[in-house]
């Protein structure tokens, strides 16, 4: 409104020095505006829940399908309060005993929400699936690790968060979910009265410049036009919580530099200090190559090219990527930062093994990697930690096939014996029937084998150079073991259900992107319960959604909920 020439005309037809104080933006209004105004007339918080199921065509070809199940207004970011919210979406419709991995961010309050929920699963009573463990069907989404490490390599202070991560870990694994969330309170009480170690590294310099000056561009209109006469577009400015922002910006930022130093000159009054020299600009160029792994790595999980099945592979990757850094860098500050990006890279690789045996089962279902990465794994995160992990996706693998109520698969009889000419006939004594008794107590007949173990066994050169053809997609994996049901009924579904996790909880930021353009100027005063209904519209009309959601009770046909939670403004 304030950027409309209409109302400068009005205010100055009353005012003929209005025009001299008059904003033209409305980002020199939001300036002017008391914060704390701001935030009270914020709307409410809104929760945003994506389903993820397999769903089996008629040409018998499993597609993975993402669905909104729901957009609602939730009290506040806690744990609880989203489970209040989810919970009687999951009951509406029917589904609540067929959930799966929960995947969202990194935040505490994911952690109590699948508490809230498992105590709902257990009042169920269900024999049908295994027990949900909220420790275990808790996924954490790769973009927000990805962030979060990428901010390790940027950020001027390191906090030491060991002994609180593992007493996290702890709680939620020993206690209830009424004792938890009290001792989660309690903890926080006491970390706000708590100081952070941390060790400071100075700031990267040309990165402190180019942020100063991409805001500066953007602090009013007239700058924006400059820049944009200069260089066809802005620079994209950096932000805390959006992924690849730093990349983002210092990728443009190489592309225009030309322009970037044509528009430092022209304001050089005001951008002094923020001249970026030509070791500046070498140092940005080495920045960029280096964070374009992390991009990288961010597209081939997004989407239905993601699965649960990549996040260890590509944090490994990254590992090895940064492992690789620190030998050729001479500097020793960016030493210190690509050891502290490393590290951090370590603790959420092992966190994830811990924490949930869905991570390394994802691995093991891959027929291409198998077991085959653990040894090289275990010179790296320990070999006691590979095996720990390993050891509890067996007994996961256990739990699913006992609830399932399957047998392990019969091995085939062994070959008749070659038939043999007659003999003479001989007087058989007591001795030689004692004999051929014990020598047919000694071959044990053949035992049954588990349909993991006959997996991991089985010669699948064949089918992984097949797969290596299709480019080791994650519906091509899925494709193909839905072809192995017959072999391997139990761990076929069981495959099926873990490799259509998806690696990040995107569909939801996804979801909230659109609503953005849901709700436009002229259409501010929609409420929640309408933006919800065009959006699951939206969601489900392309796909026939709506009667593909309402046949989730059908265990002939589909697969288990794979739900991605977010909670965000709108």
């Amino acid at each position: 409104m304030v950027e409309k020439a209409s109302l400068g005309t009005l205010l100055s037809f009353f005012n003929p020095c209005a025009k001299e104080v008059l904003p033209t933006s409305h980002n020199t209004l939001a300036r002017y505006t008391d914060p704390p105004l701001c935030r009270y007339l914020d709307k409410s918080d809104t929760l945003g829940l994506v389903g993820s199921f397999v769903q089996i065509s008629d040409d018998e070809k499993p597609q993975r399908v993402r669905v909104l199940l729901g957009l609602q207004e939730v009290a506040g970011h806690s744990g609880e309060n989203q489970g209040r919210v989810i919970a009687p979406i999951l009951e509406e419709f029917d589904i609540m005993g067929k959930i799966g991995c929960v995947m969202g961010d990194n935040s505490g309050t994911n952690d109590t929400l699948c508490r809230f929920l498992s105590s709902r699963f257990e009042s169920l009573e269900t024999t049908t699936t295994p027990k949900w463990v909220a420790q275990e069907m808790r996924g954490r989404c790769l973009g927000h690790m990805i962030n979060l490490i990428v901010n390790a390599f940027l950020s001027n202070k390191e906090i030491c968060e060991e002994t609180e991560e593992e007493d996290l870990w702890v709680t939620i694994t020993t206690t209830s979910y009424e004792e938890a969330h009290h001792q989660e309170k309690e903890k926080g009480k006491k970390a706000g009265r708590k100081k952070q170690t941390s060790s400071k590294l100075e700031p990267i310099a040309a990165l402190t410049k180019l942020h100063g000056i991409a805001v500066h561009i953007r602090n009013s209109s007239g700058h924006a036009k400059e820049f944009r006469r200069l260089a066809g577009r802005l620079i994209p400015q950096d932000n805390a919580t959006r992924w690849n922002s730093w990349f983002t910006m210092v990728k443009v930022a190489c592309e225009k530099e030309a322009a970037v130093l044509k528009y430092t000159l022209n304001n050089r009054s005001d951008l002094r200090e923020k001249f970026l020299t030509d070791e500046d600009w070498k140092e940005l160029r080495k920045i960029r190559d280096f964070l374009k792994v992390f991009h990288e790595a961010t597209l081939r999980s997004e989407g239905d090219h993601g699965s649960i099945g990549h996040t260890l592979v590509l944090l490994n990757a990254l590992h090895e990527c940064v492992t690789d850094e620190i030998g050729e860098t001479e500097s020793h500050g960016m030493q210190q930062r690509l050891k502290k990006c490393q590290s951090t890279i370590h603790n959420w690789w092992k966190r994830c093994t811990r924490e949930s045996p869905l991570y390394i089962l994802s691995v093991m279902l891959q027929p291409q990697y198998r077991t085959e990465l653990f040894s090289a794994w275990g010179g790296v995160y320990g070999e006691e930690t590979v095996a720990q992990a390993r050891e509890r996706a067996t007994a996961f693998w256990q739990q699913y096939k006992q609830a399932s109520g399957t047998d392990s698969i019969q091995p085939p009889a062994p070959p008749a014996p070659p038939s043999q000419k007659k003999k003479k006939k001989t007087n058989s004594t007591k001795m030689s029937a004692l004999t051929s008794k014990l020598h047919a107590l000694t071959i044990a007949p053949p035992r049954p084998r588990d349909e993991l173990t006959d997996y991991l066994l089985s010669n699948l050169n064949s089918d992984i150079q097949k797969l290596g053809l299709q480019g080791y997609s994650n519906s091509s994996l899925i494709e193909w073991w839905y072809k192995q049901r017959h072999q391997w009924p139990t761990l076929s579904r069981f495959a099926i259900e873990i490799l259509s996790i998806a690696a990040m909880s995107d569909d939801v930021e996804r979801v909230f992107s659109g609503c953005r353009r849901t709700i436009s100027w002229e259409r501010a005063r929609l409420g929640v319960d309408k933006v919800e209904a065009v959006e699951c519209l939206g969601s489900w009309f392309p796909l026939n959604a709506e009667d593909e959601v309402g046949g989730l009770g059908d265990d002939s046909e589909d697969f288990s909920i794979d739900s991605d939670s977010e909670d965000d403004k709108e």
